[in-house]
């Protein structure tokens, strides 16, 4: 019954997927139709228009939500079953890390290079991300907090310049940096259950042997695993980072940014409903 419930689920999940596609191309090519009706008439976004479109969208939404609902009921009536989680590789490896023993022989000695290899590259690459990420930070802030870069609006040309040049100084250093990060965790996915098992094998080969010391640079990635498991930290981080937003968002409001920003959006909404 269950794995029937499995297949009932699955299918039903294709066949939503599949409508909710379908929903949103209807929505995306009566949006067009709607502008391209008004367009050729001169009204753009008339009422009359508008409605019309939305009356042939009506049926179609009404079969979407009833698909929700009966996504619902199927979900109680079908139930999963408990899924087992797999042990977290990384955080296995930061426990285990702290009592691999001495040892000797070829094989202990194999494992343990083969492990500090690893070792070695997870502490590389958050030192690298870490390294970028604070020069990313520091030539952004340069940028930003210099006001002889944001004096085209005073000039009488606008703010539109000054936005595209800002992105294009500060993009760059943002998004290599949140793409290093990425790559860091895509690859300690991939080395945290190797060197994981170098450490259960040194913890076999070595057994009643001493711990250990651990060297400097696995000494800082273990203190980095922690701190990122840890919740208080975690929390400290968060608030450090809202404050720091608070504090950008307090000094755009006293440098007249929000006026701006309200102004911009404004004209945005006007040109949207053709008034602009």
């Amino acid at each position: 019954m269950r794995d029937r419930g499995s297949n009932v689920r699955t299918a039903y999940e294709i066949f939503f997927g599949a409508l909710t596609l379908l929903v949103g191309v209807l929505f995306i090519v009566g949006t067009a139709s709607v502008y391209y009706a008004g367009a050729g008439s001169g009204e753009i976004y008339s009422r009359e228009i508008v409605g019309e479109r939305l009356r042939s969208l009506l049926i179609p939404v009404c079969v979407w939500l009833v698909a929700a609902v009966g996504g619902g009921v199927i979900a109680m009536l079908c139930p999963p079953l408990p899924a087992r989680r797999k042990a977290d590789a990384r955080k296995s490896l930061s426990a285990l890390s702290r009592r691999i023993p001495a040892g000797e022989g070829e094989e202990y000695l194999a494992a343990r290079r083969s492990y500090r290899k690893y070792v070695l590259i997870r502490t590389l690459s958050l030192a690298v991300v870490a390294a970028f990420g604070v020069v990313a930070a520091v030539m952004s802030c340069v940028y930003i907090l210099d006001a002889a870069h944001f004096t085209a609006a005073e000039a009488g040309g606008g703010i539109n310049g000054d936005i595209v040049r800002m992105v294009r100084r500060v993009a760059p250093w943002i998004g290599t940096a949140f793409l290093l990060a990425v790559a860091a965790v895509v690859l300690d996915k991939f080395i945290a259950p190797r060197a994981l098992l170098y450490a259960k094998r040194m913890i076999v080969l070595g057994k009643g042997n001493p711990p250990l010391p651990p060297p400097v640079w696995e000494g800082w990635a273990g203190f980095a695993q922690r701190a990122a498991e840890n919740r208080y930290f975690v929390l400290a981080v968060r608030i450090a980072v809202l404050a720091l937003g608070a504090v950008f968002l307090i000094l755009g409001i006293l440098n007249g940014g929000a006026g701006d920003v309200l102004g911009k959006a404004v004209m945005i909404c006007r040109e949207c409903i053709g008034l602009g």
